[in-house]
């Protein structure tokens, strides 16, 4: 008789549904690593607005930049007792709206 095995990976990749504080909290207090994807929210644009962040770009996996794309690293929790994490956000230069000023080289390979 043969028997499944339990996964001994501990990693989590879920979408918007799972960006709460329960679940990342979880995560964290049991080395879990975890990657979620989430839309842009109010709040979020509020944080990136006030901060004096450093875009950089986003990389293939050879290293090259990628046009119109940018990546930013920050420190961040979620209410008031949350645990503290790394968010990543990740925005595109969106055909149509180059016009705005993103603040951002859209020759990126030059960087």
């Amino acid at each position: 008789m043969h028997y499944l095995k339990a996964p001994t990976s501990k990693k989590l990749r879920i979408d918007a549904a799972g960006y709460q504080a329960s679940i990342i909290d979880y995560c964290l207090e049991n080395d879990i690593e975890f990657s979620i994807r989430a839309k842009m929210c109010q709040s979020l644009k509020d944080i990136l607005v006030d901060k004096d962040n450093q875009w950089q770009p986003l990389v293939d996996k050879k290293g090259k930049a990628i046009d119109g794309q940018a990546t930013f690293r920050m420190r961040h929790f979620m209410g008031d007792k949350g645990k503290v994490f790394d968010l990543i956000v990740q925005r595109s230069v969106v055909t149509g709206q180059v016009e705005l000023d993103l603040d951002l080289d859209l020759n990126l390979n030059k960087l």
